[in-house]
Parts: structure tokens; C-alpha cells; sequence
């Protein structure tokens, strides 16, 4: 499973490979990010970019991505001696939205216009 970030400047962060497994549900977040209006970055997010970017409002999202997590809103995180919400505490409106897109996809609710489906005859 995989971190993202939505932040108040319309960013899409995820820690870059090397931290992180690489996935196909990652790389489908990242290749529809700008159809979202997000530009998306991979770069190393650590425990205080975390804390820091949910107590002063620059990060207003988050959110898991994997195969059996499919897309799940992650609404806050908490420790020894801390607590930080994301945004309102609430599943955003780009974390469902990207959400629906990757399921409307999987599901032939839209077209899928990058082949990423393949038909599988049993």
C-alpha cells in the first residue's frame, strides 16, 4: 500500500520509490492525477512534513492506494503524545474522487482509454 498527500496547492505527493513499494494502483493515481487538476510529485515525506502540513492546513488530504485498499481516505494519524487530523477529519473531495475514477475504470463504468483493462477468458 501506498501514502498520498493532497495539498492546498493542488499537489499530489507520494514518497518516491526506493521508501516505497512500486504498485499499479500507485502509478494509476499518478498517471490521473492531472485530469484532477493535481500536479504529482514523488519526493520523501517524513513524520514532521506529516504533522507539520496537517496542523497548519497545507496538507488537506490523504489517503492509501494498493490493491486490496483499492483508494482509502486516511482521515488522521496518531501517536505517543500526538494527534493530527487531515483536513476536516472527513474522506476529501479528491480522495473520492480519484476513488470513483479508479473504480468506474475497473468496473467499465467509463472507458478505459490507457488499455489498462485486459479481458481475461477463462
Amino acid at each position: 500500500m501506498n501514502l498520498f498527500l493532497v495539498t492546498a496547492d493542488r499537489e499530489l505527493v507520494t514518497p518516491g520509490l526506493g521508501t516505497i513499494l512500486e504498485g499499479v494502483t500507485r502509478d494509476s493515481v499518478l498517471e490521473l492525477a492531472e485530469e484532477h487538476d493535481l500536479k504529482p510529485v514523488e519526493r520523501r515525506v517524513s513524520l514532521a512534513d506529516l504533522r507539520r502540513g496537517c496542523d497548519d492546513g497545507s496538507i488537506t488530504e490523504m489517503f492509501a492506494a494498493g490493491t486490496a485498499a483499492v483508494i482509502t481516505p486516511i482521515l488522521g494519524f496518531k501517536g505517543d503524545g500526538y494527534a493530527h487530523t487531515a483536513g476536516d477529519g472527513s474522506p476529501g473531495e479528491v480522495t473520492t474522487a480519484i476513488r470513483k475514477h479508479v473504480l468506474d475504470v475497473q468496473f467499465g463504468r467509463v472507458p478505459d482509454t490507457r488499455n489498462w483493462l485486459h479481458h481475461v477468458v477463462g
